[in-house]
Parts: C-alpha cells; sequence; structure tokens
C-alpha cells in the first residue's frame, strides 16, 4: 500500500519536473527553438489545420525564422498567434512570409529571462510543497483510520518529505544550469 503512494508522489513528481525542463528548453537565448512554432494549430472550414502542413520553415543562422506559407491567407491568424505567445521576437511581414529574428542578448533581456526562469521555478516548488500535503494528509488519513501505526505514519511522513526535498533540488538544479546558460552568454 504505501509503495503506491511512494510510486504516485514519485511520478506527480517526475512529470512536474519534466513539464518544467520542457519549459526551461524553450526558453530561447542564442537559438529560436523550432518545436515552439510546431504545435501551432488554426482552424479553418471547423477543421484544425497543423502550421507544418500549410507551412515551411527555415532556420538562418539560429538567430532568424522564415515560416513561408503556400497560401498567404493563413499569415494574419498565423501572426496574431505568434504574438499571444509573448515570444519578445522582432516580427515582419513579407509576401508569404513570416520572418521572426531573435532579440539582441542584452542585460536587460538576460535579466528579464532570469527573473522568469526564477519566476517558474518558484510556482514549481510551491506546487511540490502542495503535492507533499496532499501525500502527508493522505499519511494521517491512514493513521486516523488505523491503517497505519504511528510509527509506520512516522516513516511514511519522513519518506514524503525525503522525496519532495529530493524533487526540489532537482529543480534548482535545472534552474542552476538555465541561469548559467543565461549569463555565459
Amino acid at each position: 500500500m504505501y509503495n503506491n503512494i511512494y510510486e504516485d508522489l514519485e511520478i506527480k513528481l517526475k512529470n512536474l519536473i519534466n513539464n518544467f525542463q520542457e519549459q526551461i528548453d524553450n526558453i530561447y537565448i542564442n537559438k529560436i527553438p523550432l518545436k515552439l512554432f510546431y504545435n501551432i494549430k488554426l482552424k479553418d472550414n471547423n477543421k484544425d489545420i497543423d502550421i507544418k502542413d500549410i507551412s515551411n520553415f527555415s532556420l538562418k543562422n539560429n538567430k532568424e525564422l522564415i515560416i513561408k506559407f503556400n497560401n498567404s491567407k493563413y499569415i494574419k491568424e498565423i501572426n496574431k498567434v505568434i504574438l499571444n505567445m509573448k515570444l519578445d521576437f522582432n516580427i515582419k511581414i513579407d509576401n508569404n512570409c513570416i520572418i521572426l529574428n531573435l532579440p539582441l542578448n542584452t542585460k536587460e533581456r538576460k535579466n528579464k529571462i532570469l527573473k522568469y526562469i526564477k519566476n517558474e521555478l518558484e510556482n514549481k516548488k510551491i506546487i511540490v510543497r502542495n503535492i507533499r500535503n496532499l501525500f502527508n494528509n493522505k499519511n494521517k488519513n491512514m493513521l486516523k483510520n488505523k491503517n497505519i501505526s504511528k510509527n509506520e505514519y512516522n516513516y511514511n511522513f519522513n519518506k514524503i518529505n525525503k522525496i519532495t526535498n529530493n524533487n526540489i533540488v532537482v529543480l534548482e538544479k535545472i534552474f542552476k544550469l538555465k541561469e548559467l546558460e543565461v549569463n555565459k552568454i
């Protein structure tokens, strides 16, 4: 029974860490990550259309992305979607193309990126603590319902806290690596 609780806890935390890692990996510094745009979809005649199906992507020197469309009718809508993503790109429309340029890496931009990442880290830590509380409450209920002894309760409590603390350390390592990457530029 306890193993299931620990497994559930570890699965939830692993998913959270993977989500954070993916989020951090999508933060662009020196290169435009193409995968940011691969999931863009639009509606056309009540059908979902993938941006990959209606355009071609080309990346110039990692800092300029050109999205060339087969049909110009999608350009305005895709441009609106990209603007709503708030990616901090310089966007230009030219014929059947949307051209995205990566902004210069100024100290102000680096600080903005670091502040965003730090904020995301703090949000994930809060979620980890909430998950820990949830599992500690399950543990408490098992004690209250006399499904476990006081010793088992204490053991579970310590193990749950150890697992969550280890995962917070992993989140902080991910942050530190990204912080080093940002500061290196």
